[in-house]
């Protein structure tokens, strides 16, 4: 198990030499412990999460849900500053859990709000343009999509995607399911390594496509759900999860992980708010 964590410090270590150093954007504070981040207009009852950095470092997208479950994908120049969140999509509602395609110049989303058939509650994914600071072009994304949920994607460089999805056949509630692109669109399968009869979601793939983080509501936790971290066998298969531990977990959801682009900075939500703590902080991410 130590090795196997050696070398996913590693593989953080090499995530963090890239976009945001090359650009010049401007570096993010030190966080030693899970510290809330300032993110202003969110009024009551209302939550955030899933904070996503574009590849160039400039720009971030985070999702609000009013207390009506409302869904609207947010985007802010610097998360720290305490700037007024700006809608992505001004006037579009059910968009939500939003990542970058980390060769830059597309985001990825799902949304309910946009098959134009007012039957249907599942959610689909989409992808837009990224260009400067904004999105545009918002397409269906082809050869994923089901008229059951398929809920937060996830892609790295030249590799895998990672998708959850109540569609039928699974174990749990939601289910993890890994999507390589090929001459027909993309070959699909679940990940039975991962998924546990409990709900399994949100995951997070590392640019490199060598590791992944994720939640699972498996017992065994600190209350749950909890953060896990997995790492990719040359063989394809997914290793045994590791919990990201008490720095991370706490008895209450922990969720919507992501990385900031230089792999310093993890970044997930914890109740109504998202919270950013260093990777050399997490036990399970370093110091092996």
């Amino acid at each position: 198990m130590r090795t196997a964590l050696a070398s996913l410090a590693l593989c953080l270590a090499a995530c963090g030499e890239g976009p945001a150093d090359s650009s010049g954007a401007k570096p993010l504070p030190s966080f030693a412990e899970a510290t809330e981040i300032p993110l202003a207009g969110r009024g009551e009852g209302e939550r955030d999460f899933l904070l996503s950095q574009a590849p160039d470092g400039r720009g971030w997208v985070f999702t609000r849900m009013g207390p009506d479950n409302a869904l609207q994908l947010l985007t802010v120049k610097d998360p720290f500053s305490g700037e007024e969140p700006k809608p992505l999509f001004p006037g579009v509602r059910g968009d939500a859990d939003a990542v970058f395609d980390p060769a830059g110049g597309t985001l990825l989303f799902m949304s309910t709000g946009r098959h134009g058939d007012p039957e249907r509650d599942d959610y689909d994914f989409y992808e837009a343009t990224w260009e400067k600071g904004r999105a545009y072009g918002e397409r269906p994304l082809e050869g994923l999509n089901t008229e059951h949920s398929e809920i937060y994607l996830t892609a790295s460089q030249d590799g895998p995607m990672v998708f959850a999805s109540s569609r039928p056949g699974g174990v749990g509630g939601n289910d993890l399911y890994e999507a390589v692109p090929s001459q027909d669109g993309y070959d699909i399968r679940a990940l039975d390594e991962l998924n546990s009869p409990a709900s399994d979601s949100n995951p997070f793939i590392f640019p490199s496509g060598e590791a992944m983080i994720f939640f699972s509501a498996k017992p065994g936790g600190f209350g749950g759900p909890d953060l896990y971290v997995t790492r990719r066998g040359d063989d394809g298969v997914w290793g045994e999860p590791v919990n990201l531990g008490e720095k991370v977990n706490t008895s209450g959801p922990d969720y919507a992980p992501s990385l900031s682009v230089d792999g310093r900075t993890l970044l997930f939500a914890r109740g109504p708010s998202i919270f950013a703590i260093d990777v050399a902080a997490v036990e399970a991410l370093s110091g092996f």
